[in-house]
């Protein structure tokens, strides 16, 4: 209990630094749909598949080029337990990341790092919901393709997460690769 205490601190805190913190942001919020593939990486838990979801953020810009956004994440993976067995991990949980956004340059690099709050193996394997059990972390690059400032802009990214999760004591770590497409607004 008071490990959760600690983190609902914690994103208390990073939301109230993004509500007081100077912006210049153009994009007050954004929205991505992704999908991607996961490869396992020493697990139990085989994390090999597909997977898809979707995030948001709140953005805030610091000294112009550096880029802020704390936000929420679904995601939703295929992933085996043994043999063929094939079943569905979902995740709900904060995402923030850090991007290098130089002007009149249409590529952003950043940072990302995701905690699910509530991480779930569903299907007839016995796994129960798990709670600040999953952690991902890893780097991406968006390209803006539709820059339209003030108003929206849309813009593709590729990313690579490394993911380290538990269900039920048992790992489930992954390589993930994501496509997605973003919009940033207002």
């Amino acid at each position: 209990m008071i490990f959760l205490m600690k983190k609902v601190k914690l994103v208390l805190v990073a939301f109230a630094f993004l509500l007081i913190a100077p912006t210049a942001s153009f994009a007050l919020i954004d929205a991505s749909v992704f999908g991607g593939y996961t490869l396992p990486s020493g697990s139990y838990i085989n994390t090999k598949g597909f997977q898809k979801g979707f995030d948001a953020h709140l953005n805030t810009d610091f000294l112009v080029i550096f880029k802020l956004g704390v936000g929420g994440f679904y995601r939703n993976s295929d992933i085996k337990i043994t043999g063929n067995q094939k079943f569905s991990k979902q995740q709900v949980g904060i995402d923030a990341y850090g991007a290098l956004s130089i002007p009149l340059m249409p590529v952003d690099p950043y940072l990302k790092f995701r905690s699910a709050v509530w991480d779930k193996v569903g299907g007839s394997y016995q796994g129960s919901a798990e709670h600040f059990k999953a952690y991902s972390w890893g780097i991406g690059a968006l390209l803006t393709v539709l820059p339209v400032p003030g108003i929206i802009s849309v813009g593709l990214y590729g990313e690579y997460l490394f993911d380290k999760s538990k269900n039920s004591g048992k790992k489930a770590n992954g390589h993930t690769l994501n496509l997605g497409i973003r919009a940033d607004l207002f």
